[in-house]
């Protein structure tokens, strides 16, 4: 897919380390790209656009599968899942709750939201 952030066309096998590169060569004026996203703002850019996806972003933020677990058997709601998700990401992995990390779940192999992720990262820029 094309990727917005760097200009470049990028095969199948776009890598994360590609992404940390780009992400983590912004000037250090663009600090909201890692600073933490605001709950309602990441559930409306996120958590209402892949709802079936929201156990996929949970493993790939690092919460553990008991978590996971947990959240399937109290919230019926996918979107309601993600929500809770989110909260406990920021509860539990407080550094890692950022918007590039939002942004490098998204590119990663198991979520494949390319067009997602740049949009994300073009409003914030913005």
């Amino acid at each position: 897919p094309f990727c917005q952030i760097c200009q470049c066309t990028h095969g199948l096998d776009f890598t994360d380390f590609h992404l940390h590169d780009v992400l983590f060569s912004i000037p250090n004026s663009f600090t909201v790209l890692h600073s933490k996203p605001d709950i309602s703002m990441l559930n409306e850019l996120v958590g209402s656009r892949i709802p079936a996806k929201w156990e996929l972003f949970g493993v790939q933020v690092g919460l553990e599968q008991g978590c996971l677990d947990c959240l399937c058997s109290d919230y019926h709601d996918s979107k309601v899942r993600f929500i809770h998700l989110f909260n406990e990401w920021e509860r539990r992995r407080t550094s890692d709750f950022t918007w590039a990390n939002v942004i490098k779940v998204l590119y990663s192999d198991s979520i494949c939201e390319y067009t997602l992720a740049e949009k994300i990262f073009k409003k914030l820029k913005a």
